[in-house]
């Protein structure tokens, strides 16, 4: 077993990202997320552009998944374009921050195709190859095809926030941990709407290797926002 995965396996990943706008946007501050989330127990972090990894690495020494997200027009649009480390070079200034695990969106969507992934799979497994590779999906069909390409992990993130799958949208996506884990030899990592020790229990009955889990922690405004939603339904019963 790989050595960083060692360290994950069974693990808690805890996602710490903030955009421009939330109060937590920036590298101290994604620090103070980090730092809390180690405090807690979490085996690794999910962190999202190089400034935030730099910092974050710098300071503790938890394995990293690094992201980096690049919008298109302006908007950080996961639904119809590939956002999350898009390109070769993306990913090496990821790489270059220091992550352990470089996650690349793992779909052929908005005009890429089979051999353009592949090509950024290969080259990036000749010049780094101490990094895992982490494939962000939205079906076991994609993931069949990342398996192949020679990703080490394959990561439910985008279930339920595509065209394929957005019937999926209370609680996470067993059946694809489940069918992943069946069809495939890659690590697995269960990661989107994780709210309740419930969805950890099953992801993990799926056989997830680990759980990535983000806005149950790190993002209080749809915390708060979840709770108002649920009072301000159920004020008349009061």
């Amino acid at each position: 077993m790989n050595v960083v995965m060692d360290k994950l396996r069974k693990g808690l990943i805890v996602s710490c990202q903030a955009f421009e706008g939330n109060p937590f946007y920036g590298p101290e501050d994604i620090l103070k997320f980090a730092l809390c989330a180690q405090m807690g127990g979490a085996a690794g972090l999910r962190l999202s552009w190089p400034e935030n990894i730099r910092y974050v690495k710098s300071k503790l020494d938890l394995p990293v998944i690094g992201i980096n997200k690049i919008p298109v027009d302006g908007k950080y649009d996961s639904k119809n374009n590939i956002i999350i480390t898009p390109t070769y070079e993306s990913a090496v200034e990821i790489i270059d921050a220091g992550c352990d695990i470089a996650a690349l969106d793992g779909r052929l969507i908005a005009g890429r195709t089979y051999d353009q992934l592949k090509e950024t799979v290969d080259k990036l497994k000749r010049n780094y190859p101490h990094i895992l590779l982490m494939a962000d999906i939205a079906t076991t069909q994609e993931g069949i095809i990342c398996a192949k390409m020679g990703f080490d992990i394959l990561s439910s993130t985008l279930s339920g926030y595509t065209h394929e799958n957005l019937h999926i949208y209370d609680g996470p996506d067993y059946e694809i941990i489940k069918q992943l884990k069946t069809k495939t030899d890659c690590y697995v990592n269960a990661e989107g709407r994780i709210w309740e020790l419930s969805h950890l229990d099953k992801v993990m009955m799926m056989g997830a290797d680990t759980v990535t889990i983000g806005s149950a922690i790190t993002y209080p405004h749809l915390i708060v926002e979840r709770f108002n939603t649920r009072f301000v339904e159920d004020r008349s019963k009061f």
